[in-house]
C-alpha cells in the first residue's frame, strides 16, 4: 500500500484555497440575503402595488354632471340618464409585442359585435390612454344584448369591461343648442390645460355652452371603486372606496316658453334672436337658427354625422346670436340722430327727400320712391335715407363723431355674455380706411356710415345691448344667462347673479334719449315697423334692411315693450336678424311681434300673424285710396 505525504508548504496552500472557497460561498449568501431582504422587505409596497394592480382595479366612478333648469325651475333642459358603456384596461389587454395575433384577433370580434371599425377601437385605445390600469370608453349608449354577446365569452375577452356611466340629454336640444352646448371626451390640448383641476384622460368636459363655461359647478367628483379580477378576467369582488359627488344645478335666466315662441317664428329662417331685460341684463332667449340636435355629441359623434353637420351650408353649429356679425343698417340711424342732437342740431329742421342724394360723381338713393320733407322724427319712423345722408354731412368733424358715438354704444367691443366665441363687431376709422383702401375717408363713406352700411359691423347681441340703453336713458348692462347655482342634496342657492353690472354708461343727455324714444315708438305705430303693432301694448322699435353684396338683404327689427311700463322689470328687449331675407318691416317686426303678443297677450303665432295680414291689407287699401285721390 502506497504512503503519501504531505509536503511542506502544501497544507498552507491547502487551507488558502478552502478559506477563499468559503469566504466566496459566505459573500454569495450575503448578498442573496441581502437582496432578499430589499425585495420582501423595502421594495415589498411596490411589489405588492404591482401584484394588486394585476389583481385589483381601482376605477373612476362617474358623478351625475349637475342638471341645468330655465328660470322656472321646473322642468330641467338637461338631464342624465343611465347608459351602458364598453371599456378596455389597457394593461389587461394582449400585448403588443409579445401578443399581437391574439390582440389583433380580438380587437376584429369587438369591432364586429360593437359595430365600429378597428381603426377607431385603436384610436380610442391610444388617444385616450392615461395610465395603463384606467379604463378607456370605447363605446357609449351599447344596448344590452351586446353586452350579453362578450359576457357569454368573456374569458376571450382579457381587459374589456362594462360599466353605467350617466349620459347627458337635452330636452330642447335645436332650440337651445348653441347656448346650452354638449359635453365629449376631453382632448389633448385640453388636458394640458386642466389637468391640474382633476381632469384625466377620459374625462368628460363641457366643449361649448352653459356646458364648456360653468363645467366645473356642473361635473361633480369622482369615486373610486376597487375592483378585484381573476386570471380569466372574472370579477370576484369590488367595494366602493369613495363614493362620488354628483354636479351643481344651474337655474338660466332663459324662459323657455320665450325660447320656444322664438325659435317657431323664426321658421326656417336663418339668424338669430335675442329677448332680454334691460332693467338687470338678464337674457330670456337666445336664439341661434339654424340649430343641431346636442344628443348626437354624447360620447363621440361619428365621423360620418359630424362631417355633415360641419358641411352643411346652414352652419348649425355657427352660433350667430354672438358671433355672427351683420352691417347694422337703418337701425344705426338712432346713433346718427344721437351725433347730430347732442352737437345742438335741431330735430326740426327739415330735409327733402326726393328719391335720392348726389355726392360728387356717385348717387346715393333712398329705399322708398321720394319721402318728400322729413324733419328727425320722421326721418326715423320713415327711415329716409336722403334725411340722413344730408345729417351726416352736418355733424362736425362728419364721420369721427358718429364713429365716437358708435363705441359709446358698445359697439366694436364685446359684451361679455357667459359664452365663449362672441365676437368685437367692427367699428372702422379713418386710419384703418386709409391704410386698407389706400385712400382717405371720404364723403360717400360718411353716407354710408350714417345709414349702418359700408365697413360697419355689428353684432345681434351688441344690437340687443344699444337698445336696452336707449331704454335705460344711456345704461347698459352686462348681459348674463346663469342666474344660480344650487347644491344637489339641500338645494340651497349656491350662488345668485342679481345682474345690474354696469356694461356702460353713456354721457347722452336725457333729451336726445326722449326723442329717439318718441321716434321708435312711431315707427311701430304707423312707420316701417307697424308689422310688430301691438293693441295692448307700446312697443317702441327700429326695423333695418342691410345690403348684402352677396344675396339678399338682411331682415334687422330691435324692440323694447311695454314702451310706457311703470315697472322697467316688467321690460323687455327683442332683437330680431334674418339672413337674406329681404327688409326688416316686412320679415323681422313680424317675428318680433309673435314674441311680444304672446308673452303678454297670451296669443298664438297664428293669431299673431292673422292680425298682421289683416293690418297690412287695410294698409295697402288705404294706400290704392291715396294714389287715384292724388
Amino acid at each position: 500500500m502506497q504512503n503519501y505525504s504531505i509536503r511542506p508548504g502544501q497544507k498552507a496552500v491547502f487551507r488558502k484555497r478552502v478559506t477563499s472557497f468559503l469566504s466566496i460561498c459566505l459573500f454569495t449568501i450575503l448578498v442573496l440575503l441581502f437582496r432578499i431582504a430589499y425585495l420582501q422587505i423595502i421594495m415589498a409596497d411596490m411589489y405588492s402595488n404591482r401584484a394588486d394592480a394585476n389583481r385589483v382595479r381601482c376605477l373612476p366612478i362617474i358623478p351625475n354632471r349637475g342638471k341645468v333648469y330655465d328660470r322656472h325651475y321646473k322642468i330641467p333642459l338637461i338631464i342624465n340618464k343611465k347608459s351602458l358603456c364598453i371599456t378596455v384596461v389597457p394593461v389587461s389587454l394582449p400585448k403588443v409585442k409579445t401578443d399581437a395575433e391574439k390582440r389583433r384577433k380580438l380587437i376584429e370580434r369587438l369591432s364586429v359585435i360593437l359595430q365600429m371599425s378597428t381603426n377607431d377601437i385603436v384610436k380610442r385605445i391610444e388617444n385616450d390612454k392615461g395610465d395603463i390600469y384606467t379604463p378607456v370608453v370605447i363605446k357609449e349608449n351599447v344596448d344590452f344584448a351586446t353586452i350579453t354577446k362578450i359576457a357569454e365569452d368573456i374569458g376571450d375577452f382579457p381587459g374589456v369591461y362594462w360599466e353605467n356611466r350617466p349620459a347627458r340629454i337635452y330636452t330642447m336640444t335645436n332650440t337651445l343648442s348653441h347656448l346650452l352646448g354638449y359635453t365629449g371626451s376631453i382632448s389633448r390640448s385640453e388636458l394640458r390645460l386642466f389637468s391640474k383641476r382633476g381632469y384625466r384622460p377620459g374625462s368628460v368636459i363641457g366643449k361649448t355652452g352653459i356646458e364648456r363655461i360653468y363645467d366645473l359647478d356642473l361635473r361633480g367628483e369622482e369615486g373610486i371603486l376597487e375592483r378585484e379580477v381573476n386570471a380569466r378576467n372574472h370579477v370576484t369582488y369590488q367595494k366602493i372606496r369613495k363614493r362620488q359627488v354628483n354636479g351643481r344645478s344651474l337655474v338660466l335666466a332663459i324662459d323657455r316658453n320665450i325660447q320656444h315662441i322664438a325659435q317657431t317664428a323664426m321658421g326656417k329662417n336663418r339668424g338669430a334672436v335675442i329677448v332680454s331685460k334691460p332693467a338687470t341684463g338678464e337674457i330670456l332667449a337666445l336664439l341661434s337658427n339654424p340649430g343641431y340636435n346636442a344628443n348626437l355629441f354624447y360620447g363621440r359623434i361619428n365621423e360620418k354625422e359630424f362631417s355633415k353637420i360641419n358641411k352643411d351650408i346652414n352652419k348649425p353649429l355657427f352660433n350667430r346670436s354672438i358671433q355672427a356679425v351683420y352691417p347694422p343698417s337703418s337701425i344705426f340711424k338712432l346713433v346718427t340722430a344721437t351725433a347730430a342732437l347732442e352737437q345742438g342740431f335741431s330735430p326740426t329742421k327739415t330735409y327733402y327727400c326726393d328719391g335720392g342724394f348726389m355726392c360728387g360723381n356717385r348717387y346715393f338713393k333712398c329705399w322708398f320712391g321720394h319721402h318728400g320733407r322729413q324733419n328727425m322724427t320722421l326721418g326715423i319712423i320713415n327711415s329716409c335715407n336722403v334725411y340722413f345722408y344730408k345729417l351726416s354731412l352736418e355733424i362736425k368733424p362728419k364721420a369721427a363723431t358718429i364713429l365716437r358715438y358708435a363705441k359709446m354704444y358698445g359697439f366694436g367691443k364685446k359684451t361679455g355674455i357667459d359664452l365663449l366665441g362672441e365676437s368685437r363687431g367692427f367699428v372702422p376709422t379713418m386710419k384703418w380706411k386709409k391704410k386698407q383702401a389706400g385712400r382717405p375717408w371720404l364723403d360717400g363713406d360718411t353716407l354710408n356710415l350714417a345709414i349702418g352700411q359700408g365697413d360697419l359691423l355689428v353684432t345681434p347681441i351688441q344690437m340687443n345691448t344699444f337698445t336696452s340703453s336707449i331704454y335705460n336713458n344711456g345704461i347698459a348692462y352686462k348681459p348674463y344667462i346663469l342666474k344660480e347655482v344650487r347644491s344637489i342634496k339641500e338645494n340651497k342657492v349656491l350662488m345668485r347673479n342679481r345682474g345690474k353690472q354696469s356694461l356702460f354708461t353713456t354721457d347722452i343727455s336725457q333729451k336726445t334719449f326722449r326723442l329717439l324714444k318718441s321716434g321708435m315708438r312711431q315707427v311701430v305705430s304707423w312707420g316701417t315697423g307697424r308689422a310688430a303693432f301691438s293693441p295692448k301694448v307700446v312697443v317702441a322699435g327700429k326695423t333695418g334692411t342691410a345690403q348684402n353684396t352677396r344675396g339678399k338683404s338682411h331682415a334687422w327689427f330691435t324692440c323694447y315693450a311695454p314702451a310706457n311700463a311703470k315697472n322697467p322689470e316688467d321690460v323687455i328687449s327683442i332683437t330680431v336678424i334674418c339672413e337674406n331675407a329681404g327688409g326688416g318691416g316686412a320679415i323681422a317686426a313680424p317675428i318680433a311681434a309673435c314674441i311680444i303678443r304672446a308673452h303678454f297677450e297670451n296669443k298664438t303665432i297664428q293669431e299673431t300673424m292673422q292680425y298682421i295680414w289683416k293690418q297690412w291689407a287695410a294698409a295697402s287699401k288705404k294706400d290704392k285710396k291715396k294714389k287715384q285721390s292724388n
